[in-house]
């Protein structure tokens, strides 16, 4: 709910999406610095696997744009 959000939306653009083994991940790039780049992965499915992280984000910084 907040990835989709208008205060995340006007900040990033979403870039793609895979599906993978019960998750879901979906790609950011920040529109004011686009070598910043943002992964938020989580169950594909509320209540899902609790063996496992629900939500995992990860942030990326390109030096070599």
């Amino acid at each position: 709910a907040v990835a989709a959000s208008p205060d995340v939306s006007d900040r990033w653009e979403r870039i793609g999406e895979e599906r993978r083994e019960g998750m879901v991940s979906t790609f950011f790039r920040l529109r004011k610095e686009p070598k910043l780049a943002l992964v938020l992965s989580r169950a594909d499915e509320p209540g899902a696997r609790r063996d496992r992280p629900q939500v995992i984000v990860t942030v990326t910084y390109d030096l070599g744009r």
